[in-house]
């Protein structure tokens, strides 16, 4: 998810929508939209989106002060840590999950960011 998405959600979308309702107004119209996309597994609906959005907000804040590559790295990092219980085990996941903390490493190092 924070291949595809994050460079949808924090990039395309606010670029596309900024014009419009500006950067923030743009961030906070994604973030519900992810949110629909990660209704978390036995929790309540309401409940769920509400994590997702308060999530998607702060991926936003990260993108906005680091760029893409930051709310990739932020994202990958959620999703092999955090949310590691939901995937399925072994080592071939660990390599996938990993992967999005490494791509969002190296957008956050390299010296010409996405913003």
């Amino acid at each position: 998810p924070a291949l595809v998405e994050e460079p949808l959600l924090r990039g395309a979308f606010p670029a596309l929508a900024a014009p419009v309702v500006g950067w923030w107004g743009a961030a906070l119209l994604a973030a519900p939209l992810g949110a629909l996309l990660h209704p978390l597994p036995s929790v309540p609906l309401l409940a769920s989106l509400a994590l997702e959005i308060g999530l998607q907000a702060g991926l936003a804040v990260v993108a906005r002060f680091t760029g893409v590559g930051g709310a990739i790295l932020a994202r990958g990092t959620y999703e092999a840590l955090i949310r590691r219980a939901s995937f399925p085990l072994g080592p071939d996941w660990d390599h996938v999950a990993l992967l999005g903390v490494a791509i969002g490493t190296v957008m956050l190092l390299w010296p010409h960011r996405l913003r």
